[in-house]
This record gives structure tokens, sequence and C-alpha cells, in this order.
């Protein structure tokens, strides 16, 4: 390839596989191109190739974004092909002040027109930087939005830093929020109810200082939610019936206090029958849950289970391979547990009548070397994904 690419170089680029070498020789390409031919031909023929990537696979090149936080007034036809922009970290907090210009620069450019990924995690911001990017008119293509640890720097200072969301230009169209660890109560995250929101697909909100009135909020206003991510909170004497999403695929609970009952209702939620994955990280009694993989449930669609340091133990494992559950998994990953030779023999004995691909057994210690060697050798001869 030459250094001042033409039409054919461009054309054999794109006939490449993904890679990150690529896409940083396109950008590099796309810069140097003559503006007139730009426009004309190279965007264009782009536009109709590049829908092969993923979006987060066409991300700005930090070059890029100097330039967008700068203010640059030059015209960069080039930012068009990319879709995330990432903005984390660029307020730090020092000395108790901060300096948001960059921020509110880059809120103000229009080539933010083209950006469906947006990340401004981990910026010590005050609120008037989140209500400018509430009220961004430019971002009329954002479908996921990240903001992650936006207001525990300063949380006092910037209460209220979260109710222009709920009037910003983009919020009916967004797929994706990520709002952890921001320490939000029910009442702060209420602009996020405040009216149906039918496209929203994910949304992760562990670290924040909610109950179980968040239930039926996210019912009533999330009616297409697939995946949800909660941490911290007490389930306990509590019942996911409450929670009415008839969509919700992947469910994952970190360090959350549940009962066996709670346990037990999941099998009697809504969201019983499409619910493919269950992740419970760190929840008490959460290896109960075998209790519920015993029984003929309506969780007939799950395949991918995690129960993570919930103090597994061999009397655990030997009921959940001969569950019914069991036989349907896909994945299955129990790392920070207590299994021991005992519980690693249950499993390798029921390996060859399941359908795993894929397991995890980290941070298991007490399992022998002999197992291990074992689990390696099947794991080779049967193409099972292992992590040890």
């Amino acid at each position: 390839m030459t250094q001042q690419p033409d039409f054919g170089d461009l054309r054999s680029l794109m006939n490449e596989p993904y890679s990150r070498q690529i896409w940083d020789q396109l950008c590099l390409w796309v810069e140097q191109w003559p503006h007139d031919d730009l426009h004309a031909r190279v965007l264009p023929y782009l536009e109709g190739h590049l829908h092969q990537w993923s979006d987060a696979q066409r991300f700005f090149p930090k070059r890029w974004v100097q330039k967008l936080m700068e203010g640059s007034q030059q015209e960069h036809p080039e930012f068009q092909i990319a879709r995330l922009l990432s903005l984390r970290s660029v307020v730090e907090a020092r000395w108790g002040d901060t300096d948001d210009a960059k921020l509110l620069q880059s809120f103000s450019s229009r080539a933010l027109s083209h950006v469906k990924i947006l990340d401004v995690s981990y910026n010590a911001a005050e609120a008037r930087t989140y209500a400018a990017l509430f009220a961004c008119e430019q971002l009329h293509a954002l479908q996921e939005l990240r903001l992650v640890s936006s207001s525990a720097a300063n949380k006092n200072e910037n209460a209220g830093w979260f109710e222009g969301f709920a009037s910003a230009p983009f919020v009916a169209q967004l797929r994706a929020l990520d709002l952890r660890d921001n320490a939000l109560t029910l009442e702060e995250l209420s602009p996020l109810f405040s009216r149906t929101l039918p496209n929203m697909q994910s949304l992760l909100l562990g670290k924040n200082e909610l109950d179980l009135a968040l239930f039926p909020k996210l019912t009533e206003t999330l009616p297409a939610l697939k995946s949800l991510q909660l941490s911290h909170m007490d389930l306990s004497k509590s019942t996911f019936e409450l929670l009415g999403l008839s969509a919700l695929r992947h469910l994952e609970l970190s360090t959350a206090q549940c009962d066996p009952a709670t346990l037990e209702s999941l099998k009697h939620a809504t969201f019983a029958p499409a619910l493919r994955t269950l992740q419970l990280w760190g929840c008490e009694q959460s290896a109960d849950f075998v209790s519920v993989c015993e029984a003929e449930s309506r969780l007939s669609a799950l395949h991918d289970l995690t129960l993570a340091h919930c103090g597994l133990q061999d009397a655990h494992m030997e009921r959940l391979v001969e569950s019914p559950g069991f036989a349907k998994l896909r994945a299955l990953s129990l790392p920070g547990n207590a299994l021991t030779q005992r519980g690693a023999r249950a499993l390798l004995a029921a390996l060859p009548h399941s359908q795993l691909e894929s397991l995890n057994l980290r941070q298991n210690p007490a399992i022998p070397s002999p197992e291990r060697d074992v689990f390696v050798a099947y794991a080779q001869q049967n193409e099972l994904l292992l992590t040890l």
C-alpha cells in the first residue's frame, strides 16, 4: 500500500477483516484525503461498507478527540466515519476545583452528529456540564450513553446533575445506559422514569442507592429492556414477580442480599421463560439457586449461569449436576467458591452428558492438581473453553 493512497488502496483496505491496525490506517487516510474527493466519493463509499464493523470498533482516535476538545474551527469531515467517542476522565478534581471547559467545548461540536456511543465516565464535572450534555442537539444519532462514576467525586456540589436527562433530545432513542457507581437514590434517578423509553434495551445500575420501589418503575417505563445489572440492593423478603419485564434476557446481581424465597421467586417472574443469562456475584445465599435448578421451572431458556463468590460447596455441585437445569446450560461460571476434590469429580462425571461450551472454575483453590489436569485434558479433547 502506498503512502499516498488512491481509491484502489481504499477498496483493498475495506476488503480486510477488522483490526485495530486497519482502523488506524483508515483514519489516517481519510485525514489526508483531499476534501473534494472525500465528500464526493470516499465518504459515500465508506458509508456503504463500514456497517460491517460494529459501532464500538469505529472509535475516535485520540488525536481526533484532542481536536474536538480544542474547539478547532477547521472542517473535519473525516470525523463522520467514527461512531464511538470516549471522553473518559477528561475533567479531574484538583484541590476541590474542576475545569469543565474541554467537555463543554466538545458538547457544542457539530462533529457529534454521527456519534452513536458516547462515554463520559469518570469525570469530576460540574452539574452545568451535564446540563450542556443533556441539552446537546447534535447528538441526534446517539444510541448508547455511558455515565459511570459521574457524580461520586462531587456528590454534594453536584446534586441534581442527572435532572436534565428527562428532556434530552436523544433520550427516546437510547438503547443502552450505564449509570454505575453514582450513588443515585431512587428520587435522583427519577428523570429516567419520567416517560416511557420504548427503545431502551440495556441498563446498568450497580452501586447506586436503590430500593425495591425500583422494580415497578422499570416495568412501567422500560418495556423493551433486555439486560439489567443491579448491585448492593437488599432483596431479602422480596420477590422478582414485581419485575414485570417480559423481554428481559440477561440479569446480573452483584453483592445483593438474597434469601431462598427471593431466589425461588425467579422461576415465577414474568421474564422467567425468556431469561437466558443469570449472573449472581457475591450475593448472600445465592448458592441456594441450585434448588431452583433442581425443579422443573419456567426458566427453560437459561443457558448461561454464574454463581460467583457465593460459598458454593461440594454438596451444591452434586445437586446442580443432577438437576434438569444443568442439562440445558451452555456456560457455567463458578469462580471464588469452595469446591474441593469431591465437587470437582461430580462435575467431571457430568461433563460428557452436558452441553457446556464454557466453564470457569477460577479461584477454587481446594480443587487438587490431578482433577485440574483432567479438566484441562477434557477441555482440549472436547473444545470446551476452560478457565482454571
